[in-house]
């Protein structure tokens, strides 16, 4: 029941001091109120550190200016009341709570004043909240319709817009205005990276202009990941990947991911330093790049799915959110954290773990032929199974009488009805050719995580090969810690070769329906041996460095 003898005014001033100690960082404050920038339509951002006269040169003023649509008095006080009460967010707004502008301007200063208008035939209205006047009149209010002072010099050549001006900064912030030009340059960067590279905004900082800096190098990346030979970056998949979160909302999440160069390829150029400068690989960035609504939320993350190491130091996984998404994600009023389901974790590492997988394999590959044309080391894992196993071929075993007869000959009558139960991906097609004869072919990855699978050879001989896949914990934990051609690795080849052709053979009775049933078993099969492994085995790791070796 509701007790009217209850304390019902909320203590103004401990709530306040609980806003400004969200947890802010100095480039997150920034970059918050620079979000209703662009939300505001803003096609140039630029923000003036003024710095104290003094030998530290402190900041002593920020200024963050805007050319988007302007504000009259009444949406100033709105932007600038908590909550923002009578704002309404378009589905791909940057802002969420209503509190960005209050709470990031007050965890760096006592005063946070706006300047704005709607168009040229207004005029320019100030309106400011100071942290003084709340605690002396213990009443959260906006001071309106301010006159206008030596602000004015910004609103030169400013047809509509909005002016922040942060003053009276608190002495936690009081950083040299040098360095702050540095880390707001560097950070903005790469947080709206997408916005200048899509949307052509222009950024800068005490006129300085920012570049965009995209932590995946997408417009460097190439769609051929079979042929990654450590120069350039590779896009995993083809066409990204899609998460579904919540089907009634059609919330999804839509998956990148690139694997950039490895140094060592480049270490009898010169040029390993310069590589590793030129994409930032280092310990800290590997990992994923989490967006909301194109703008960087968290970066270089490994959300219990990446093992910081140097065969990971290429690895860059970006997720894409939109508004759709944040009754599914547990997102911080600073827009600077989130937290996922552990359902949508285990749906994200099904997808990204193959590549994952596979890019430990590719550092030691490529390193090893230092980028030249040379046998891969799944080459040389199964080259002796393949001199052995290359004229065995597919034969049915009758269970009451034990006899044996051959069944190439049924697979060949129905090898179009093969080729299409058994479809072979463009990518896995050219590794198959590449390898032309060989039975047994391992490859970047197959179908939803399976482990092999049964495929018919480029030989036009319609031999049954098997394809085994590089990304899957088996090959990675079990295939590669053998010695390559020892007599274990044959025994493995020979078992999955000639499971392959049983399927094959079994499956000519009815191949529509039987092809089927073994796709679930394999499938089935393959899954529990991941999970299986890595449970049960402790795979070594080692310790990175801050640059790739």
């Amino acid at each position: 029941m509701y007790r009217n003898d209850r304390e019902v005014e909320l203590p103004l001033m401990r709530v306040l001091t609980g806003i400004r100690n969200f947890g802010y960082t100095f480039q997150a404050a920034i970059f918050d109120i620079m979000d209703n920038s662009i939300v505001a339509g803003a096609k140039r951002i630029s923000v003036f550190i003024e710095a104290e006269e003094v030998a530290t040169k402190n900041m002593k003023k920020i200024i963050i200016v805007d050319d988007g649509c302007g504000m009259n008095l009444d949406e100033m006080y709105n932007a600038l009341f908590l909550g923002s009460p009578t704002s309404n967010y378009d589905d791909n707004s940057l802002s969420k709570y209503g509190f960005g502008l209050k709470s990031a301007g007050l965890s760096l200063a006592n005063t946070v004043a706006v300047i704005s208008r709607k168009n040229r035939n207004e005029n320019w209205k100030k309106s400011v909240i100071s942290w003084n006047e709340f605690e002396q009149m213990n009443q959260y209010v906006v001071d309106e319709d301010v006159e206008i002072g030596e602000e004015e010099k910004y609103l030169e050549n400013l047809g509509e817009g909005t002016i922040v001006i942060l003053e009276d900064l608190l002495n936690i912030n009081r950083i040299n205005a040098d360095k702050a030009h540095v880390i707001l340059k560097k950070g903005a960067g790469i947080t709206f990276h997408r916005f200048i590279e899509e949307d052509k905004l222009v950024i800068s900082i005490n006129k300085d202009e920012v570049e965009a800096a995209d932590p995946l190098f997408c417009e460097l990346s190439g769609n051929e990941f079979s042929k990654y030979n450590g120069r350039e970056p590779v896009s995993f998949w083809k066409k990204d990947c899609i998460i579904p979160i919540n089907a009634e909302k059609k919330a999804k999440a839509v998956v990148k991911a690139i694997l950039l160069p490895c140094p060592p390829v480049y270490e009898k150029e010169g040029k390993k330093t310069e590589i590793n400068k030129k994409y930032g690989l280092t310990k800290q960035n590997i990992g994923f790049y989490i967006y909301r609504n194109r703008r960087l939320i968290k970066q270089g993350v490994t959300l219990g799915l990446i093992t910081r190491r140097q065969e990971t130091y290429p690895v860059r996984i970006r997720i894409d959110l939109d508004s759709r998404c944040d009754s599914f994600i547990n997102l911080d009023v600073k827009k600077t954290e989130l937290y996922f389901t552990d359902d949508f974790l285990e749906k994200l590492s099904e997808r990204v773990m193959p590549f994952i997988n596979r890019a430990v394999e590719l550092w030691p590959e490529v390193q090893k032929k230092g980028g030249e044309e040379n046998k891969t080391v799944s080459d040389l894992l199964h080259d002796r199974s393949n001199k052995l196993l290359e004229k065995i071929s597919p034969v049915d075993c009758d269970p009451q009488t034990l006899e044996i007869k051959q069944v190439q000959k049924e697979i060949e009558t129905k090898i179009e009805q093969f080729k299409k139960e058994y479809p072979t991906e463009k990518n896995i097609i050219d590794e198959i050719r590449k390898r032309n004869g060989k039975r047994v072919i391992a490859v970047d990855d197959l179908e939803n995580g399976m482990l092999w699978k049964p495929s018919i050879g480029d030989d036009d001989s319609n031999k049954v090969i098997v394809l085994l896949s590089r990304a899957h914990p088996f090959y990675t934990k079990i295939y590669q810690k053998l010695v390559p051609g020892s007599d274990a690795v044959v025994v493995l080849d020979a078992l999955f070769l000639n499971m392959a052709m049983a399927e094959m053979g079994i499956s000519s009775l009815d191949v529509s329906k039987l092809a089927k049933i073994f796709k679930r078993l394999r499938q089935s099969v393959s899954y529990q041996l991941s999970n299986f492994i890595d449970l049960k085995i402790e795979s070594d790791e080692e310790t990175g460095v801050d640059e790739a070796d």
